[in-house]
């Protein structure tokens, strides 16, 4: 594992001396993340016992430094030594003082390590949680060569709810982590690549779909290749939706191919962006259409709203409405 050396003053609470040694991790424009050591136990013994910690972390049982070292040597001390990693002090650079913790967790009962963060009160809501875990992140990929990264939180846990998804992590599905223990949320970083693809590539068959739909010497598909049976397509251009199944939008569409009224017509995205939560995702995607209706050319820009879920045959979308001339 690559280390950093780097010299960090620190308040004469935390130590006699104004500077000492630390290992530093990763450092962006507010933070350093660096390794813990013995030093921090008052820190720690503050953190441990902040009401979010208590309420969604649990009572460490912490009561002076004592207790405190004891818990840097078996918690974050103990996995550098094992792994490689664990959670990491992060700095705020303005103050020159420890704001919380930050870093990567080995559990027993994880397939992979898990990220955790935790924060003084006073430094919450200043985006500091997000820079400390998108640089874990960055730290566990391009340095420790860790592709996969899970996460678990307490459902009630808002902020740290957020700020999973907000790193782009993805929730899975709910665990246990032992007897007695309340289900969590556990949230991957693994599986968002590969279904970002999977929806990318339904999302490019139906336009494709329509774009082929009005061209005679083209097979335009089975739009049940990639909509459930149950599936809504909803024109939402006036002020009353029309509401469709894929059938009653593909025929009407069709006939198109024998009056002429639409030639030389094609649909494509210009942009679109995917949020997916489990086994249920959203995409919301920017168009422009071209063609010619009754001879005379045209061209129109609007967005589509995706809903889509994750079937035994893989995602599929439920449900797409749009707008013409929405951008």
């Amino acid at each position: 594992m690559q280390r950093f050396r780097h010299d960090i003053t620190v308040s004469s609470q935390q130590r006699n001396d104004n500077a000492y040694l630390m290992i530093k991790i990763e450092e962006t424009e507010r933070i350093i993340l660096r390794e813990l050591t013995e030093a921090d136990a008052s820190f720690i013994q503050k953190l441990v016992n902040t009401p979010d910690w208590l309420r969604y972390i649990g009572d460490r049982h912490i009561h002076n430094e004592a207790d405190a070292r004891r818990y840097l040597e078996n918690g974050p001390l103990s996995s550098y030594r094992e792994h490689g990693y664990g959670l990491w002090m992060v700095w705020f650079k303005a103050t020159n003082t420890p704001i919380g913790i930050c870093g990567l967790i080995r559990r027993i009962l994880l397939d992979a390590p898990d990220i955790g963060f935790a924060f003084l009160p006073e430094y919450t809501g200043k985006g500091l949680g997000y820079e400390a875990a998108v640089a874990t992140l960055r730290y566990a990929d391009h340095t420790l060569g860790i592709k996969q990264v899970l996460a678990i939180t307490m459902p009630e846990n808002a902020a740290s709810v957020n700020l999973l998804l907000k790193i782009g992590m993805q929730f899975d599905k709910m665990v246990i982590m032992g007897e007695d223990e309340e289900p969590l949320m556990l949230f991957s970083t693994s599986k968002t690549e590969n279904d970002n693809h999977m929806i990318d590539e339904i999302t490019n068959r139906f336009f494709s779909f329509l774009s082929t739909l009005t061209t005679p010497d083209e097979e335009p598909g089975n739009i049940h290749d990639f909509f459930i049976p149950e599936g809504l397509v909803i024109k939402n251009t006036g002020m009353i939706p029309e509401v469709f199944n894929p059938d009653a939008f593909t025929d009407p569409r069709k006939l198109l191919l024998t009056d002429g009224t639409l030639t030389d017509f094609s649909e494509t995205e210009l942009s679109g962006k995917t949020t997916i939560s489990g086994r249920v995702a959203q995409r919301l995607s920017f168009y422009r259409k071209t063609g010619k209706v009754s001879g005379t050319p045209f061209t129109t820009t609007g967005v589509k709203t995706f809903q889509f879920i994750k079937t035994r045959a893989g995602w599929r979308i439920s449900a797409v409405a749009w707008d013409d001339e929405a951008v």
